[in-house]
């Protein structure tokens, strides 16, 4: 366990899931000054709930913060700010 801070990030609605993807390969092989992982986890949090369609029920999953990404990485300045959707 480290000390990384939690930031949220405004991506462009729909494209959560496309930004979080492309952080994970840009900072994948990157470590801070102190040997850890730049980026620690990058995620867009998602809920399931049941809806009726057709007379079946189906599981229908959503984003709970449609068009944010949650980032946890112990430095946020080291995150480059643009290119990933």
């Amino acid at each position: 366990m480290t000390d990384a801070g939690w930031y949220v990030a405004q991506v462009q609605m729909g494209r959560e899931q496309c930004t979080c993807n492309a952080m994970r390969n840009v900072c994948k092989d990157t470590m801070t000054d102190n040997g850890v992982p730049l980026l620690e986890e990058c995620f867009s949090p998602t809920h399931v709930h049941r809806l009726k369609y057709e007379g079946k029920w189906c599981d229908a999953e959503e984003f709970l913060l449609s068009g944010y990404v949650v980032v946890t990485t112990n430095l946020c300045t080291g995150i480059p700010s643009h290119g990933y959707a």
